[in-house]
C-alpha cells in the first residue's frame, strides 16, 4: 500500500506471523494517535451520543487503541472510521433524501458503523439502516464509540460475505441503497466477483436501487498482491472497475440504469492517501439499477 512497505507485511501484521521488528516498522507507517476531531463527527459524538464535549477526544483515542491492538488495520490505525466519509459524495444528498422518504440502507463492511450514526443522527430512522461486517469485534468498537448499543435498533449483523452458511435472509431483496466503501479491494478478482454478485442480489430488483462505493485503486494497470485477508488482492484502475461492473452486470443479466466510475484526488487530510505513496489513487463508483 505504501511506496515505502512490501504489501506482504499487510497480512504477516494482521494475521499474527510477524516479528516484533515488522511490527515496530508496520506501527510507524500506519499507527497514528488521534489527535483532532472531525467538527462533524464531534457533534454527532456530543449531540447523539451524548458525550461531554472535554471527554470526546480521550474516549475516541481510547476505542482507537482497543480496536488496533485488536486489528491492527491501516483503517484503524490512521482513523479512517472518523469522518463521515460517504457525505463527500456527490450523490449523498439524493441518498439522504431517499432514506428520510422511506428508502432502506445497507453498509457492506461497515467496520464501526461511523456512516450507519452519521445517517441516523441526520433524522433517519435506525429501522431502515443495515450494516454487516465479517469481524464482529469492529462492529462491538463501533457500539463502544457511539455509546449506543442499547439504543440503536439498526440491524448490524457479523456476515461473512463469501461464505455460504451467514444467513442474508434480512437482506436479500430488502436494499434501496448499498454503500460499499473500502471493501472490495480486500479481495483478489474471484472473489470480488462473488462479494459484488451477493450485494447486488441485496438490491431491490427495480429502477433506482443504487450501489455507492470508494476504494484504493491504482494508475497505469491492474495490480494483483499479496493483500490483507491472507490472500490474493487486486486493485483495480479506473478502466478495470468500469469493466469489472459492466461483466458483472452481463454475468447476472441485469441492466444498470446508470454507471459511473471515477478516479478522485485523495483528501489533502486523509491520512491513508499521504500514506499510499505514488500511484495509487482513489476510486469512485456510482450504479443504479435500470
Amino acid at each position: 500500500m505504501s511506496s515505502s512497505i512490501d504489501v506482504k507485511e499487510i497480512n504477516e501484521n494482521i494475521s499474527g506471523t510477524h516479528d516484533a521488528s515488522k511490527q515496530e516498522r508496520w506501527n510507524n507507517i500506519w499507527w497514528k494517535p488521534i489527535q483532532a476531531i472531525p467538527a462533524a463527527t464531534r457533534a454527532v459524538l456530543e449531540e447523539y451520543s451524548h458525550i461531554p464535549p472535554d471527554d470526546v477526544l480521550s474516549h475516541v483515542q481510547k476505542v482507537q487503541r482497543r480496536a488496533y491492538e485488536i486489528h491492527p488495520w491501516p483503517c484503524i490505525g490512521v482513523a479512517m472510521f472518523l469522518p463521515f466519509d460517504m457525505r463527500t459524495m456527490p450523490e449523498y444528498p439524493q441518498i439522504l433524501s431517499r432514506l428520510k422518504d422511506g428508502d432502506t440502507f445497507l453498509d457492506v463492511g461497515c467496520g464501526l458503523g461511523q456512516e450507519l450514526r452519521g445517517l441516523a443522527a441526520e433524522g433517519v430512522p435506525a429501522r431502515r439502516l443495515f450494516g454487516i461486517d465479517y469481524e464482529a469485534q469492529m462492529l462491538e468498537s463501533g457500539f463502544e464509540l457511539f455509546r449506543d448499543e442499547e439504543t440503536f435498533k439498526s440491524q448490524v449483523k457479523k456476515v461473512d460475505i463469501l461464505g455460504s452458511d451467514s444467513d442474508y435472509s434480512a437482506f436479500e431483496k430488502q436494499v434501496d441503497i448499498a454503500n460499499c466503501a473500502y471493501f472490495l479491494m480486500l479481495f483478489d478478482y474471484d472473489d470480488q466477483v462473488v462479494a459484488a454478485k451477493r450485494v447486488v442480489s441485496f438490491l431491490r430488483p427495480k429502477k433506482g436501487s443504487m450501489i455507492v462505493g470508494r476504494q484504493m485503486g491504482v494508475k497505469g494497470q491492474p495490480l494483483q498482491t499479496d493483500g490483507m485477508v491472507g490472500k490474493k488482492t487486486y486493485w483495480h484502475t479506473e478502466e478495470s472497475l468500469r469493466k469489472f461492473w459492466t461483466d458483472l452486470a452481463g454475468q447476472l443479466g441485469v441492466e444498470w440504469a446508470s454507471l459511473d466510475v471515477s478516479e478522485r484526488s485523495f483528501p489533502e487530510d486523509w491520512e491513508m492517501g499521504k500514506r499510499a505513496g505514488d500511484g495509487w489513487i482513489q476510486l469512485r463508483f456510482t450504479i443504479q439499477l435500470a
